[in-house]
């Protein structure tokens, strides 16, 4: 992208600022609705990988969360038992057990998450389209290009390719 050519709204360490501030506020939210669902925080961080990915094998799952096999076995045998998750066969290999989010708790998970969803859609139904897509370009951009700063190499690059706004 090129530079812009107008002087910025705010000064690269206010935007810090304000990006360590949602930050924070990401973590509140994630830690309020595993405490509000009784989760403990690798039941929550394996929750928030199959809402973003969908079903996952156990193996997929294991090096997202950087568990051995036999934990992520332990855990996920945990989650189902208590309903947390479900284990499908996968598609087009019968052999292959996939887990994904089991479908009460998916709408609980969405209840916790709706008034900071609706104050996202809310602002961003102020921006044109254009400036939208910019802007969430860009912030897919910044992710990828962190995501895996200081994953081990068990979980770096692990996660599938998906257009997360399509």
């Amino acid at each position: 992208m090129p530079p812009s050519t107008s002087a910025p709204r705010i000064a690269p360490a206010g935007l810090r600022e304000w990006l360590l501030r949602l930050e924070v506020a990401a973590v509140r939210l994630r830690s309020d609705a595993a405490r509000a669902l009784a989760l403990n925080d690798t039941e929550m961080l394996a929750l928030t990988h199959l809402a973003r990915f969908g079903p996952l094998s156990q193996a997929q799952l294991a090096r997202l969360l950087e568990l051995s096999s036999g934990g992520t076995a332990s855990l996920v045998h945990r989650m189902e038992r208590d309903g947390r998750v479900v284990r499908r066969t996968g598609d087009g290999d019968a052999r292959v057990r996939m887990v994904a989010i089991a479908p009460g708790l998916e709408a609980r998970l969405e209840q916790q998450y709706r008034p900071f969803v609706k104050d996202l859609d809310e602002l961003l139904a102020q921006m044109q389209s254009e400036q939208v897509d910019r802007f969430l370009d860009e912030l897919v951009r910044l992710a990828e290009a962190h995501a895996d700063r200081g994953a081990s190499p068990r979980s770096a690059s692990v996660a599938p390719q998906l257009d997360p706004w399509g």
